[in-house]
């Protein structure tokens, strides 16, 4: 698939005369807990030609394709990236932190990665995972029986929110790295019943279903309503400060600028 991906990211520079920057995997397959069908979710960045940022209408700032064998790619602009990065864009944290990049421009991405944490907005990056576990708890954790899927959606940004709570920093994108380090805080029980559930999730399909113990939905409420109240508690960060990301775009521009790097 290593293969299939990168040609896919060539014809994608060719027919948008854009560069790759950067590209990585994305969702189960990067937080380590994918399943023998799970998707390839391929996220990058990329830099356009000279004329596409002097135009002064508006334009698609991204591309999307959704390809056979279950290949499904979504790119940013630079441009995009970085106001998003300087917002604390944590899906953007994600990929960067990624176990699994496809290509790298290793200046560009040594430098990003590093801005991370002057960027770093945990009360913003609490909120963001709480909302993906109040959703899916919702949805999906009306009984105790539940889509296997649906569940990790549920531990993933939990177990983050431990992370930042603690730790004051971004979470590593991989599920098992945030679980060991994590494991100080949590029952020993609900440390078990992960550890089961990886092992299971590893041989099933993304439509599995399993049972949940009620003291584990009951923990789930409970963590999500005391991190809520938690999150409330940290101090509002201040706006950005854009220099190192004006100076990173400019200088990306210039330097595939002066190469005549598009779609090459």
């Amino acid at each position: 698939m290593l293969n299939e991906i990168i040609a896919t990211l060539k014809i994608i520079e060719s027919q948008h005369q854009c560069t790759v920057l950067f590209a990585c995997e994305s969702g189960s397959r990067a937080w380590g807990f994918a399943s023998p069908d799970s998707d390839f979710d391929v996220r990058f960045i990329y830099v356009n030609p000279l004329e596409w940022y002097l135009k002064l209408e508006d334009k698609a700032d991204t591309i999307n394709k959704m390809l056979p064998n279950d290949l499904d790619l979504c790119g940013w602009d630079l441009q995009k990236a970085l106001r998003l990065f300087a917002k604390c864009n944590i899906c953007l944290n994600e990929w960067l932190n990624s176990p699994c990049i496809y290509y790298q421009d290793n200046d560009f991405y040594q430098k990003l990665k590093a801005l991370i944490p002057l960027y770093f907005n945990p009360k913003k990056a609490v909120y963001h995972y709480l909302s993906t576990v109040n959703k899916t708890v919702k949805d999906h954790l009306q009984t105790t029986a539940i889509n296997i899927k649906k569940l990790f959606y549920i531990l993933r940004p939990l177990l983050a929110c431990i992370w930042i709570i603690n730790k004051k920093s971004m979470p590593p994108t991989m599920f098992k790295e945030v679980l060991f380090q994590v494991e100080e805080y949590l029952p020993s029980e609900i440390i078990k019943f992960i550890h089961l559930l990886l092992a299971e999730k590893s041989i099933s399909s993304e439509k599995h279903t399993v049972i949940i113990p009620q003291e584990i939905i009951e923990w789930i409420h409970e963590q999500a309503s005391s991190l809520t109240a938690l999150a409330n508690k940290l101090p509002a960060v201040n706006n950005p400060d854009w220099d190192p990301l004006n100076a990173l775009n400019n200088e990306l521009i210039c330097i595939y600028l002066n190469k005549g790097k598009h779609g090459g």
